[in-house]
């Protein structure tokens, strides 16, 4: 019998995104009546009752930003059964070197991802060490004391389960975002979240040119990375400009890409009044589009955690 951990974990995937950002098309118009009007070429990842699995939103200033879970990159690779590669791992000696918030805050979305990854492999030590890490950072931060303390010893207690560690993992990313949007820290959320996606991305590119997969959904981040430019663009800070104007050459990478759209009949839900558009999108990404980005990632991923 499964246990209730594992169950809840088996909950989350039926309802959650588990795939790296997924790009498609979708509008929704009305029909007649006045009924509400909605378009949106490549929708928007929410937080939607999967425990954290598929993204978050940052709400700044009016604007919507909406940034995936490296969760979802640790699933995708799970799934392809890709074997362990500790090199690509912040080194846990380097958490020493981090002073400043946005070493603290990038740092803890680096090591979440990296402890993503890791619930894939049978490792307990070095799951826990990386669990640490994110807990001093969180602690360095000032979140610590507002996260659930059941999350810290339920990870110990389950920490050789691998369907325990991705529900605490998507735990503590929702919990950690949540405090950050209620008392308007958005600066520390969205270096988290940066982090965090910019570790997935390093990640998954090791093992792109082999893994139709993984290529394909790297493909896919290019409206993620455009929430990310336009984000770290609200912050005037000599470090966060650095890794903004890296990811805006990275930006230019995915432009070059080639994409197409198929269009699908739409569907027209009577009762609501309301017609959906839909199409299915596809993206080329050749060997030079891959090791372009891993070249231009490499250098942001530098700044960040050396």
């Amino acid at each position: 019998m499964a246990s209730p951990i594992k169950r809840n974990f088996l909950s989350a995937l039926a309802v959650g995104t588990l795939v790296f950002s997924l790009a498609s098309c979708s509008e929704t118009s009305s029909d007649q009546d006045g009924a509400e009007v909605l378009t949106d070429s490549i929708p928007q990842i929410k937080e939607n009752g999967d425990g954290g699995l598929s993204g978050s939103v940052i709400k700044y200033k009016g604007e919507i930003f909406s940034i995936p879970s490296p969760i979802q990159t640790a699933l995708l690779i799970r799934q392809s059964k890709i074997p362990y590669n500790e090199a690509l791992l912040n080194p846990s000696s380097n958490y020493k070197g981090y002073v400043n918030q946005f070493q603290k805050a990038m740092n803890m979305g680096v090591y979440g991802a990296d402890l993503a990854y890791l619930s894939n492999f049978d490792n307990t030590s070095m799951s826990i060490e990386y669990f640490t890490l994110v807990e001093r950072l969180a602690d360095d931060l000032g979140i610590k004391n507002n996260i659930n303390p059941t999350i810290i010893s339920r990870f110990h207690e389950n920490s050789e389960i691998r369907d325990s560690l991705y529900v605490l993992n998507a735990e503590l990313y929702r919990e950690v975002n949540q405090y950050l949007k209620d008392n308007e820290r958005n600066e520390a959320a969205s270096l988290i979240l940066a982090g965090g996606w910019i570790e997935a991305l390093h990640i998954a590119l090791d093992v792109a040119k082999s893994n139709e997969d993984i290529r394909k959904r790297i493909g896919e981040q290019r409206s993620a990375l455009t929430s990310l430019v336009a984000l770290l663009s609200k912050y005037d800070d000599p470090q966060v400009n650095q890794v903004r104007k890296g990811l805006t050459d990275v930006l230019r990478i995915f432009d070059s890409m080639v994409y197409s759209y198929a269009y699908e009949a739409p569907i027209t839900d009577e009762d609501e009044k309301t017609t959906y558009f839909n199409c299915k999108s596809s993206v080329e990404v050749t060997d030079a589009h891959v090791e372009q980005i891993r070249t231009k990632l490499s250098e942001i991923r530098t700044i960040i955690i050396s």
